[in-house]
């Protein structure tokens, strides 16, 4: 099941989010998402994310001045998948998109109580570092090697 607005903002256990790479298939960003309420009252950060998914697309070679690749499109489907789910879009804490002079992308989300950064890379793979507050925990690597964390932190920023 991919992250699509069901109705009440509740994600059952056998809700994962789902982010499509190149090749077509998907990749499981996440585990069950358990006892993950997704309250109300976001604040709308869509138009905020659409305007910067913009920018990202008319990045051009040495956009950093130093010879930065632009993201390419599979880099900004996988990206711009992630950014319209609707919960996505309407988390307390807005995600922030950032270029990678890889040419990848960073989906970025910072609070006092936890951080999460998604590294979307031009070959596929995607990245993740985690840091929750609220016990201690930093991780990164492989998202497969830090799901868990994923899923309890992205509760924490919603």
């Amino acid at each position: 099941m991919t992250m699509m607005d069901a109705g009440p903002r509740t994600l059952s256990e056998e809700a994962v989010l789902t982010v499509p790479f190149h090749g077509g298939g998907r990749q499981i960003v996440g585990t069950t998402l358990s006892a993950c309420t997704l309250a109300g009252g976001f604040t709308s950060g869509g138009s905020v994310l659409d305007e910067r998914l913009r920018g990202l697309r008319g990045l051009r070679p040495g956009w950093d001045g130093e010879g930065g690749l632009a993201p390419d499109r599979h880099v900004m489907a996988r990206v711009a998948a992630l950014v319209a789910d609707p919960r996505i879009r309407r988390m307390r804490v807005a995600a922030q998109l950032v270029p990678d002079p890889d040419g990848g992308v960073l989906v970025e989300w910072h609070s006092e109580l936890a951080d999460l950064v998604l590294e979307f890379l031009p070959d596929g793979s995607l990245e993740a570092y985690v840091r929750d507050l609220t016990d201690g925990y930093e991780g990164e690597g492989h998202w497969v090697e830090q799901q868990r964390k994923i899923v309890d932190v992205l509760n924490l920023l919603s």
